[in-house]
């Protein structure tokens, strides 16, 4: 199945857990292009160990709310 990292929507705060969620998801896929890019513009956005851990504890706090935002949206 594709997958695509969600833009962001700033009216929906769950957009960004959305986003961080499959952004983890594709970590190494992720990776992998960049580690094989040779553009140089790209590159520059490769995100660090310290960067993924922060997605991470984003992604651990998001997903405490996103079921009962889900429900209340229901």
């Amino acid at each position: 199945m594709l997958k695509k990292i969600p833009f962001d929507n700033i009216t929906r705060w769950n957009s960004t857990y959305y986003m961080i969620k499959v952004t983890l998801e594709l970590k190494e896929v992720v990776l992998y292009i960049l580690n094989l890019t040779i553009n140089n513009e790209l590159k520059k956005y490769t995100l660090t160990n310290t960067d993924w851990e922060a997605l991470q504890e984003l992604n651990n706090i998001f997903t405490i709310f996103a079921s009962p935002i889900i429900k209340l949206q229901g």
